[in-house]
């Protein structure tokens, strides 16, 4: 009984400690994109653009290699999509932070 009760304990800790993983928090944004500046990140050639946003969302995301969807291309495009994680990139010794997106749509015109 004793070891039952011990192989119950570490299942449930064990349980306990994948759930954050398996939950995935990501958030929407949407808007028409204002800036786009070429920029590095650490997982390669990025994009660092701004939104004039239709809700309340933060104002500064980066497109970086790993992305679901297309980058942005120009201004004045209208993009939705998904973001997770603050993120850097830089262009020589400036350095510009938003959120990585994970998936994104953006329109042709």
């Amino acid at each position: 009984m004793h070891s039952l009760a011990r192989c119950a304990a570490m299942l449930a800790i064990l349980g306990s400690l994948l759930v954050p993983l398996s939950a995935a928090a990501f958030f929407s944004f949407g808007g028409r994109v204002a800036v786009i500046v070429p920029c590095l990140s650490p997982s390669g050639p990025a994009l660092w653009f701004n939104i004039a946003p239709l809700g309340a969302f933060p104002l500064f995301y980066i497109w970086a290699p790993g992305d679901i969807g297309l980058p942005p291309t120009h201004s004045f495009q209208s993009i939705i999509g998904t973001y997770d994680i603050p993120y850097a990139c830089k262009v020589g010794p400036a350095v510009f932070s938003g959120f990585r997106l994970r998936s994104d749509g953006v329109s042709p015109i």
